[in-house]
């Protein structure tokens, strides 16, 4: 289930609104925290699997240093072999190490700056110490890899897009930095900036769009989650009394015997039974007799301690209650102010000449899961239910017993193979 205070409502808002709330890259913090953790993940695939494509394509550019400024190829293989891709291969064996949000992005910032800082000083040594007009003009086209290297980083490697934002300017003020302090031809330096500014623009762009996909995709996930989450939590409770029903109870229980090997605790059972609930639904009508169940499961389910018990419909006018870590004694306490809150309900019925009203037998049993099966406690505490009808109805069987009674949770008293009780 999700932990997070995220509903339907909340998705549907932002998947109906295309024109307004989609444009725009955020969402609701609480929201905002479930897309980041998962983005978490999914950066560190695209890291993961990007690293090494990353340093192939970039020392291929090594090609461009040999066929453009051959004077420098030594110097630039020596910065891209012994400094840039070690450099990059560290960041990209730290990254998933790295716990903070705002450290990653560093760290991934780190490689595209390296990269271009690298191309820029290769340009500026040709710049400075030639006076060889083709000389110039090759180093001239040589800076343009810079741009290669930006479009990588905003489309690549996925960078949300306000750090992409802030990476972009960051690529952008290195290298119109080493652009404009050499000397170079008007022509020059208009085209690299105008080919830097669109570039960078048109990639943002990309990013830009490429976010709004992804975040649009998380919410489509999201919503197919909650809602397969809300079928599976429907097909585990009872349409009328909103309680667990028998397929929640047994996938319960099976959970707790599974857990039986770490932990001897007791679990209780408690069988809760209507008295003269089919004379009542037979003087006052079906509907009523939906309104006392509903009312009896409410009445059932504020009584339970924790999230760990669970209140069942059981099959008709019958209830159950399974209590982990419970013992008998604390079991009968607890059906007992179930029993009580039923006839503090007043709901009229004739059927019952004792009270006049609405009241419940209840019948209680509990045992180790080591030693006795979930079937073994259910069919003692059905006995024990139908003691409680023989014995007048309107109470709890076992009566209370103190802790530290001599009282046997599973015995021939309770155990039944079929119960006669009716009513």
């Amino acid at each position: 289930m999700l932990d997070a205070p995220v509903t339907l409502a909340t998705i549907e808002t932002y998947l109906n609104d295309r024109n307004g709330r989609r444009s725009s890259l955020s969402f609701p913090p609480a929201l905002e925290n479930l897309y980041a953790e998962q983005m978490k993940s999914y950066r560190l695939k695209v890291m993961e699997r990007g690293i090494l494509p990353a340093v192939v394509v970039y020392n291929l550019f090594l090609i461009a240093d040999y066929l453009l400024l051959p004077e420098t190829f030594f110097l630039s293989a020596s910065v891209h072999l012994f400094i840039v891709t070690p450099l990059v291969l560290l960041v990209g064996l730290l990254y998933p190490r790295i716990e903070k949000q705002w450290a990653r992005e560093a760290a991934a910032t780190i490689i595209p700056i390296a990269m271009v800082a690298q191309i820029m000083f290769i340009y500026l040594l040709n710049r400075w110490v030639t006076i060889d007009h083709l000389r110039g003009d090759a180093a001239d086209h040589y800076q343009y890899l810079a741009i290669m290297v930006m479009i990588y980083m905003n489309v690549n490697q996925r960078f949300g897009f306000r750090l992409a934002v802030v990476s972009t300017l960051a690529l952008t003020a290195v290298y119109l930095g080493a652009l404009l302090s050499v000397e170079s031809t008007f022509d020059t330096k208009f085209i690299g900036i105008a080919m830097m500014v669109s570039g960078g623009y048109l990639s943002l762009i990309a990013n830009h769009r490429m976010e709004q996909d992804v975040r649009f995709n998380f919410l489509r996930g999201l919503k197919d989650r909650l809602l397969r989450e809300d079928a599976e939590e429907v097909s585990l409770r009872d349409a009328l009394t909103g309680l667990a029903n028998r397929r929640e109870l047994d996938r319960r229980a099976e959970a707790l015997w599974r857990k039986a090997e770490a932990s001897s605790a007791s679990v209780a059972v408690v069988m809760i039974d209507i008295d003269y609930f089919k004379p009542f639904n037979d003087r006052y009508g079906h509907v009523a007799g939906d309104n006392c169940l509903k009312r009896v499961a409410a009445a059932i389910a504020s009584q339970l301690r924790n999230d760990d018990d669970l209140a069942v419909r059981f099959g008709g006018e019958e209830f159950l209650v399974l209590l982990p870590r419970t013992d008998l004694s604390d079991a009968v306490r607890v059906a007992e102010r179930v029993r009580r809150q039923v006839e503090n309900l007043a709901i009229p019925n004739e059927a019952n000449h004792a009270k006049g009203i609405v009241t419940a037998s209840l019948g209680v049993t509990s045992g180790p899961t080591t030693l006795h099966s979930f079937e073994e406690l259910l069919a003692s505490a059905d006995g024990a239910l139908y003691a409680a009808k023989r014995n007048g109805r309107n109470q709890v069987w076992p009566p209370f017993v103190s802790k530290s009674g001599d009282v046997t949770p599973i015995g021939p008293v309770f155990k039944t193979t079929g119960s006669t009780r009716s009513g």
